[in-house]
């Protein structure tokens, strides 16, 4: 795939063969992940390609497996699936092999309804015979190869079809991600369908995450109200991931814009800044604006839905507050940031293709991915996702 110049992430669930994969693919971007639990968010990913493995899953599993599947893919994106194929009807039919490991073997009929039945159109199949074997004499295996398509819709519930994708959406447009050599899906490090955690596309520093939110909305102010803890349950997870990796306390900041345009937002979907670093940002935005006004997502939604833009600033558990503006320069929090921390360009349009932004954002890839994989088979981010 990488040979082929497509961008794709590679999920295992034992270490020893994603060592292997990663001294076959230096460059490669490798996860430790159960495919029963997929921590993507909905619509994150235009193809999977699942060789021989759906098959070691118990048949109870098969149709959930799937629908997850269907899930983060692209509504019309495209799976391929193979499996040891079962020619015999009727029964639950598996089995171990020689060294004892589980197999569940389907019928093309089986497997089709399974498919089906997890919103996927099938495309075409194949069937091929191998032989060979890992432990043991070779055998003759027979393959059923199934290419199928996402017929499911990309959009939650109450959604729109005819809102805007902008550089933050999944589906929208990926060259911010271009410049740098990566896409946003591979960049992730966990989400659902309200929330996910990628680095910012130019790092101030290392370890510069945004929480975005899945739904195309315009601000943290338009958050559904009956969604706070999951908010709060990420900057948790968020914070102890950077302490973890830098020793450092997390600053949270947002330009929450209501009306396009203001509150020196530059992209219009809901996105909070998280930075590694210990700088006294509150003084400048008190110095400037006047002083702030201590906040919760409640408050914020309130100020948006009265059409009031604002700045947001979190310096620690509880210590939240907020900036009524208007129009501001753009991009006003990087700017008083790059004063603090110092000899930093603050513009990300400016510096997104630089080596020096490659090199961090490559840099926080590298640091947080195992970690943020750890958190996720701990099951410390969202509980119960």
């Amino acid at each position: 795939m990488a040979e082929k110049g497509v961008t794709s992430v590679g999920i295992d669930f034992c270490e020893e063969m994603l060592v292997e994969a990663r001294r076959r693919v230096p460059t490669g971007i490798f996860r430790r992940m159960d495919m029963q639990q997929l921590a993507y968010p909905r619509a994150a990913f235009a193809g999977l390609w699942v060789c021989a493995s759906f098959h070691f899953l118990p048949r109870e599993a098969a149709l959930p497996t799937l629908k997850g599947f269907a899930r983060i893919l692209q509504s019309g994106g495209i799976l391929c699936l193979s499996v040891e194929l079962e020619e015999r009807t009727g029964g639950d039919v598996s089995r171990s092999d020689d060294g004892g490991i589980y197999r569940q073997r389907y019928t093309v009929d089986e497997l089709m309804g399974l498919l089906r039945d997890a919103g996927f159109r099938r495309l075409r199949q194949e069937s091929s015979p191998s032989c060979k074997s890992t432990v043991g004499p070779p055998r003759v295996k027979m393959w059923l190869t199934v290419f199928a398509q996402n017929t499911g819709t990309s959009h939650l519930p109450g959604e729109t079809t005819d809102e805007p994708r902008c550089s933050l959406c999944l589906e929208g447009n990926q060259d911010n991600y271009k410049a740098i050599g990566s896409h946003k899906s591979a960049s992730i490090l966990w989400g659902d369908d309200r929330l996910f955690v990628m680095p910012d596309i130019a790092p101030l520093a290392e370890g510069h995450l945004l929480i975005v939110s899945t739904s195309h909305l315009r601000s943290f102010g338009a958050f559904p109200a009956a969604a706070p803890s999951c908010l709060e349950a990420t900057k948790r997870a968020v914070r102890d991931l950077l302490k973890q990796a830098y020793g450092k306390p997390t600053i949270f900041f947002e330009h929450g814009s209501a009306r396009p345009g203001e509150a020196g937002a530059c992209v219009d979907h809901a996105h909070l800044h998280c930075l590694p670093c210990s700088v006294p940002l509150k003084d400048i935005l008190d110095r400037r604006l006047g002083p702030g006004i201590r906040t919760d997502l409640a408050s914020l939604r309130h100020m948006y839905q009265a059409a009031q833009s604002y700045l947001y600033l979190e310096e620690g558990p509880g210590d939240q507050w907020a900036y009524p503006v208007d129009v501001l320069p753009c991009q006003f929090h990087r700017r008083a940031l790059a004063e603090l921390i110092g000899d930093i360009d603050w513009d990300w349009r400016r510096t997104r293709s630089s080596p020096e932004t490659r090199t961090r954002f490559l840099r926080t890839l590298e640091q947080l991915l195992p970690l943020a994989d750890d958190y996720i088979r701990q099951d410390t981010i969202w509980n119960g996702r």
